[in-house]
């Protein structure tokens, strides 16, 4: 019996779990990361087991759907958190109601991540459905604060048993070969109180381009409009923290605009890359007060550098501003072999389910899961040449490209099997 696709029931699960703003807020009792995630991840774990699924809660921090009975286990890892919404009124739908038009969900989490989950649910259940006999207990592994640091991951590898291999549907086909590094900057200074007051709160998450800004200086309120994207991937927004400070530094001289002047790959003499990825910067946060000013920034590094070479960089670079620089996160790169039987088998898996021979194994800006657990690689969700709408306002993802990935998933699992 074939694997077969219950869109219907998908749809409605889905829902289900859209309706949470997983976006992280400060730990609440036994909420690590609120209340609201712990309700989705309970939620979603409600769901497996209706399907007859072994399940357990890890912690609050993550959980997981069991299916097998063999001896080694394989996982797909998932997670539930999404980034902040913004301004409802730079959506077409509400973020968190899930609206089908015109064969395109939308909806924050639709692509990243909650979609994807909910799929590899559905995968499971197809596999369990038609009687597919599997050599390996295949898990899928749900965290709950992927946006912010990956701390559920990190918190499943020390309590809990590790995959031999896994997929996390989290970025592109036909499979993602290599991470960039990721450095995360806090740069604090306290003011003199010589200068115009600023008073200014952008941005909401570190990885995420702000698409809006505003201040005031000495009562006066400015404003600057952008473009919100991937942290990944500034090139695809317009950074409304930038433009505001370019626009201010017009009228007005102050420690924390002349900060943000050097807040280029240029200024912080990060203009880097090898030959095959490029260095990205993502100045994502600001709040100045009347005594203190604070920005952070994302950086993601090509995968043949290490994180300690481009922080000396920047430190040399801002040393003049008197800008005290703490890190916030530093990963070192992700590298898989292109030639291991890993990489090979899931790239054949593509080739088989598309017919897609030309598309190659890639190296992303994104950061996935597959940097907490060894042995692990982002393979999918979306395809070459698919609009990507991750972090951005009117999230969404085809129906079409759903339906497209199903088998994908079906057969890669089995390839994990046989691995």
């Amino acid at each position: 019996m074939t694997p077969s696709f219950d869109e219907k029931q998908y749809l409605q699960d889905l829902q289900a779990l859209i309706a949470y703003d997983t976006s992280r807020i400060p730990a609440a009792g036994d909420a690590p990361f609120g209340k609201p995630t712990l309700d989705a991840l309970n939620t979603f774990l409600k769901l497996a087991a209706g399907y007859g699924f072994k399940t357990k809660n890890v912690d609050n921090y993550c959980g997981y759907v069991e299916y097998g009975s063999g001896k080694q286990m394989v996982a797909l890892l998932s997670h539930l958190d999404v980034v902040p919404a913004g301004d409802p009124a730079t959506w077409n739908t509400p973020p968190f109601k899930l609206t089908v038009k015109d064969d395109v969900m939308y909806g924050r989490g639709t692509v990243d991540d909650k979609g994807p989950l909910v799929l590899a649910l559905h995968v499971l259940k197809a596999l369990k459905d038609s009687g597919v006999q599997l050599h390996k207990r295949v898990r899928l592994i749900v965290g709950c604060g992927e946006e912010t640091g990956s701390e559920c991951m990190q918190h499943y590898t020390k309590v809990e048993e590790l995959p031999q291999y896994a997929i996390t549907p989290d970025a592109d086909y036909p499979g993602i070969i290599g991470e960039k590094g990721v450095l995360r900057l806090r740069f604090h200074k306290k003011l003199s109180g010589r200068e115009p007051v600023i008073i200014m709160n952008v941005g909401t998450v570190i990885n995420a381009v702000p698409g809006h800004a505003e201040a005031t200086v000495n009562g006066k309120k400015y404003e600057a409009l952008g473009r919100a994207a991937h942290g990944a991937m500034p090139e695809k927004g317009d950074n409304a923290l930038l433009k505001l400070c370019r626009n201010l530094s017009r009228e007005y001289r102050h420690d924390f605009l002349t900060l943000m002047q050097l807040m280029t790959k240029e200024g912080l003499n990060i203009d880097v890359q090898d030959a095959s990825s490029v260095l990205t910067l993502a100045p994502s946060l600001a709040t100045v007060t009347a005594t203190d000013a604070e920005a952070k920034c994302d950086i993601r590094f090509p995968v043949t550098m290490h994180y300690a070479e481009i922080l000396e960089r920047v430190q040399k670079a801002v040393a003049p501003t008197g800008f005290e620089i703490e890190v916030l996160r530093a990963n070192d790169p992700l590298n898989i072999p292109p030639d291991s039987a890993f990489a090979q088998g899931l790239l054949a898996t593509y080739q088989k389910c598309t017919g897609d021979t030309q598309a190659k194994q890639s190296i992303i800006g994104g950061g996935t899961y597959a940097k907490f657990l060894p042995h692990t690689m982002a393979f999918g969700i979306l395809f070459p040449g698919e609009e990507a709408t991750e972090h951005m306002a009117n999230e969404r993802w085809s129906l079409k490209s759903v339906r497209k990935n199903f088998p994908i998933l079906v057969e890669a699992v089995k390839t994990l099997d046989t691995l």
